[in-house]
C-alpha cells in the first residue's frame, strides 16, 4: 500500500499521519521485530 509518506527507519513519524496510521505502523513494526528476533540463521524469508 503507497500512503504517499515516506520517512526513515527509525526516524520520527511525520506530524501529518493520523494517530491511527501511526499506531497501525508501530504495531507492524514490533510484529515485525519479534519475527527477525525468532528466526533461525539461514532459515530463508
Amino acid at each position: 500500500m503507497q500512503l504517499g509518506t515516506r520517512w526513515p527507519v527509525g526516524g520520527a513519524v511525520p506530524d501529518r499521519l493520523p494517530a491511527a496510521v501511526v499506531s497501525a505502523v508501530a504495531r507492524v513494526e514490533q510484529e515485525l521485530a519479534v519475527q527477525g528476533s525468532t528466526r533461525r540463521p539461514g532459515a530463508g524469508p
